[in-house]
C-alpha cells in the first residue's frame, strides 16, 4: 500500500513539474523557444504536486495491527482524545504539528506473587491470584464525575502496563490483609480461609472495581448472603447438618443462617426480590471474573478488567506439614473406623446360622483372612527301606487286632 501511493505520487510529481515549467517560461521572446509554454504548465503542476506528495509521504504512518495498536494523536507534543486504529494513517508534518503515541491492545495476563497473609488465629496462608485486562479503547463514563473520558488516556496516566501492575498489586495486598485479619467479614481460622476462595474474590472484585460494582443494600455481611444463597433455586437455603456432634465451624454456619433468616423475616417481598436479585448479580460477576468473561470498566485506571481468580489458597511453612499430618490422621483414623464396621459385619456373619462358628472362632477366621494371622500346612515325607516296609507292614494288623479286641 505504502509502495503503490509513493510510486503514484512520483508520477503524478513529474506530469506537473512539466505544467509548472509551462506558467513559468514567457510566452514571446528567446527564452519562450527554450521553455514553451506547455512546459511552464506542466512545471507548475508538477512542483505544486511534489510538495503535497512530500507533505504526505512524510506524515503516512503505519499504526501495527499485529499485535493490535491504538494511536492517541497528538499536536505540538500535546495529547488530544482522539484515537486512530490499526492501519495506514496520516499525521502531517510528523513528528512537529501531528504526532501519535502507540498503546498496546494485548490483553495482558498478570499473575501475582503469592500473597502472605495471616488469619486471626495467627496462621500464615499464600493466596495465589491471577487478572487479565485489556486497555480501554473508548471513551466510557467516569463514575465519580459523570463525564466521558478516554479510556487509553488515563491508562497512559496511570503509567501503562507497568503502572497498573504496580497500583492493582498494591490493592490486592492491603485488601487481602483486612480481609484475612477481619472478624467480621473474613475467616476465622486458615481451615476456613482454605475454603473461602469466593469470598476473597469479592472483596478483591469490590476493591478493585469499585462503583463499577452494584452495592448489595444489606445488613448482613456479603460474605454470609454469598454463603446462603442457591443460584440454581434463586433462594437463600441452608444446607441440613447432623444434629448431633458439630464441630466449631458447623455450629457458627447455624448460627450465620439463623441470623440471615431473622433478617428475611423482617423484610417486605419487594424489598426480598431487591436483595435475591443483588445477591444474583454479585453471584454472576464472581463466575464470569473467574471465567475470564468479567468485562468490567475501570476508568481510573483506563483498562478493561477480564479476569480475576485466585488458586488453591494453602497453608504456609511450618503450618503447611502440620495441615499435611493432621489430614493423614484423619485419614487413618476414618480407615479405621471402616475397617472395625467391616470385621463387625464379618463376624455376625461367621456366629450366624448356618456356620454358627464361636465367637473366638468367627475372629480367628477374620484375622486370617485379613493377614493378620498367618497358618501354613506343612508335609513331611519318609524314606524308608524294604526290610523296614516289611516289618511295618507285618506289625501293624497284629496291633490293629489287639486294639479291636479291647
Amino acid at each position: 500500500m505504502y509502495k503503490l501511493v509513493k510510486g503514484l505520487i512520483i508520477v503524478l510529481s513529474v506530469c506537473v513539474g512539466v505544467m509548472l515549467v509551462y506558467f513559468m517560461t514567457p510566452s514571446s521572446g528567446w527564452l519562450s523557444l527554450i521553455w514553451p509554454p506547455s512546459i511552464k504548465t506542466w512545471g507548475f503542476m508538477s512542483l505544486t504536486l511534489l510538495v503535497i506528495g512530500a507533505i504526505v509521504l512524510q506524515g503516512l504512518k503505519n499504526v501495527p495491527a499485529n499485535p493490535p495498536h491504538r494511536a492517541i494523536v497528538t499536536i505540538f507534543g500535546r495529547r488530544t482524545t482522539k484515537v486512530k486504529k490499526e492501519g495506514w494513517r496520516l499525521f502531517p508534518l510528523y513528528p512537529y504539528w501531528h504526532g501519535y503515541i502507540l498503546v498496546n491492545m494485548t490483553k495482558v495476563n498478570y499473575n501475582l506473587p503469592p500473597q502472605l497473609v495471616r488469619t486471626p488465629d495467627m496462621a500464615e496462608i499464600e493466596i495465589p491470584i491471577s487478572l487479565t485486562w485489556t486497555p480501554l479503547d473508548a471513551p466510557v463514563e467516569d463514575s465519580e464525575t459523570g463525564k466521558f473520558v478516554n479510556g487509553l488516556i488515563n491508562y497512559l496516566n496511570a503509567g501503562g502496563e507497568k503502572g497498573v501492575k504496580e497500583i492493582i498489586g498494591d490493592i490486592v495486598r492491603e485488601r487481602l490483609r483486612e480481609w484475612a485479619m477481619s472478624k467480621i467479614e473474613g475467616p476465622k481460622t486458615w481451615e476456613q480461609a482454605l475454603g473461602a476462595r469466593e469470598d476473597a474474590i469479592n472483596v478483591l472484585i469490590k476493591s478493585i472495581a469499585g462503583e463499577a460494582i452494584k452495592l448489595i443494600h444489606s445488613e448482613i455481611p456479603t460474605s454470609i448472603l454469598l454463603e446462603f444463597y442457591d443460584q440454581s433455586t434463586k433462594t437463600f437455603r441452608h444446607k441440613e447438618k447432623i444434629p448431633d456432634k458439630k464441630n466449631e465451624e458447623e455450629i457458627e454456619e447455624e448460627e450465620n443462617w439463623i441470623r440471615l433468616k431473622n433478617h428475611l423475616a423482617t423484610l417486605t417481598d419487594e424489598e426480598k426480590n431487591t436483595l435475591i436479585e443483588e445477591v444474583d448479580q454479585r453471584k454472576k460477576i464472581i463466575a464470569k471474573m473467574r471465567q475470564g468473561n468479567g468485562g468490567k470498566a475501570l476508568p481510573q485506571l483506563g483498562i478493561r478488567l477480564d479476569r480475576l481468580n485466585i488458586d488453591e489458597i494453602k497453608p504456609k511453612g511450618e503450618l503447611a506439614k502440620s495441615a499435611e499430618k493432621m489430614v493423614m490422621e484423619k485419614r487413618e483414623t476414618k480407615g479405621d473406623e471402616i475397617r472395625v464396621k467391616n470385621i463387625s459385619a464379618r463376624i455376625k456373619e461367621l456366629t450366624a446360622a448356618p456356620l454358627n462358628f464361636s465367637p473366638e472362632q468367627a475372629l480367628e477366621i477374620v484375622q486370617t483372612e485379613r493377614g493378620k494371622v498367618t497358618k501354613s500346612i506343612s508335609e513331611t515325607k519318609l524314606n524308608l527301606s524294604a526290610e523296614t516296609r516289611k516289618m511295618i507292614e507285618s506289625l501293624v494288623p497284629d496291633a490293629l487286632t489287639k486294639i479291636f479286641k479291647k
